[in-house]
């Protein structure tokens, strides 16, 4: 099991390590509406925008997916995080999402915010090849995401 102690400020992990624990039982995450193809790894990298059109890359886990589980896996990605790369706000209205799909994304950004909190732990490999700060950063990240300042 990972210890924080690594961390910056090792406090703040296990305590919202707890909240992480607890999050995926309360609310319900929402029932998926299986629509259209997404390639199950939208990190920035993967998206080559030419100034007037994206394409997305790397559809090695494709399959039937919910734009808005696409959307919420894209704009919690560690790399999308970074500032000015995308509001999640505006990406979700670009891409046409629905109140509903809009209301579904929101509900699966705490779960991508704690699979990113648990890769950034202490002897992973996220840890590694992240700046010191970034497991905190990313667990106050999380904490904002189920409402818990």
């Amino acid at each position: 099991r990972p210890q924080p102690e690594p961390c910056r400020h090792p406090g703040l992990v296990p305590d919202r390590g707890a909240a992480a624990r607890g999050f995926p039982a309360h609310p319900r995450p929402p029932r998926p509406r299986t629509t259209r193809l997404g390639i199950a790894g939208l990190n920035p990298a993967n998206v080559v925008w030419d100034g007037r059109v994206a394409r997305l890359v790397d559809f090695e886990d494709a399959g039937l997916s919910d734009p808005a589980y696409e959307l919420a896996d894209h704009v919690e990605h560690l790399g999308s995080r970074l500032p000015g790369v995308y509001d999640a706000t505006a990406l979700s209205a670009a891409v046409g999402l629905d109140a509903d799909a809009r209301e579904r994304m929101a509900a699966y950004r705490p779960l991508f915010g704690a699979f990113w909190r648990a890769m950034l732990l202490p002897g992973r490999g996220s840890w590694r090849r992240n700046p010191a700060g970034t497991t905190e950063a990313q667990a106050a990240h999380f904490m904002a995401l189920v409402g818990h300042h």
